[in-house]
């Protein structure tokens, strides 16, 4: 996910190229929820053509529902690197003074509270397509010893695939207050599909 950084707000009038859809459900019919006592459920554009501005969107909705976790697992995985290490945004990464906890093969896994903006900064724009993000909000505080299984909430989000997966026991009222209000922010329409 590197999620597009870009400053510079291009405001889209809400129409037919400007929906975002919130299925039951990932993207693909083989897609399941991690835990299966889980929900899975999919945001993504109706545009068949994409929409340049959703990695915005996604981000800022995945922060607005991590940051209320005191911790949080980043997982960032290479889709064309076998070491992690060798990837430049790692050793910017590094620079910043932070550590990961896990460095294995084409993953790179830190825990911050809320999301690691940090490690997002570092991956390059014009890269971004090649790494999936997948982050796991808990809500016991980082000082704590975490069990992956226990997250509350998963989001996953690759820019190829222009989706965002979020992973819940249920969708509560206050999730869904977020989507819309980040929607109607970045001028999109959210279409409920079944």
């Amino acid at each position: 996910m590197v999620f597009r950084k870009s400053k510079q707000k291009i405001c889209t009038p809400v129409g037919k190229d400007a929906q975002i859809a919130l299925i039951s459900g990932g993207f693909y019919s083989h897609e399941k929820a991690e835990n299966t006592e889980n929900s899975l459920y999919c945001l993504y554009p109706l545009d068949a053509g994409g929409d340049l501005e959703f990695a915005a969107l996604a981000k800022e909705y995945a922060a607005s529902l991590l940051n209320r976790f005191p911790a949080v697992i980043n997982q960032c995985q290479s889709i064309f690197s076998e070491d992690i290490r060798e990837e430049a945004f790692f050793h910017a990464y590094l620079k910043t003074g932070k550590k990961p906890i896990i460095t294995k093969g084409r993953t790179v896994i830190t825990m911050t509270e809320g999301i690691d903006e940090q490690l997002l900064d570092c991956i390059p724009e014009n890269e971004s397509a090649h790494y999936e993000l997948t982050f796991y909000g808990f809500l016991t505080p980082l000082s704590a010893k975490l069990e992956k299984s226990d997250y509350a909430i998963k989001v996953y989000y690759h820019e190829e695939h222009d989706y965002l997966q979020l992973e819940v026991p249920h969708m509560t009222d206050s999730i869904l207050e977020q989507l819309l209000e980040i929607c109607k922010k970045h001028r999109r329409k959210l279409n409920l599909l079944q």
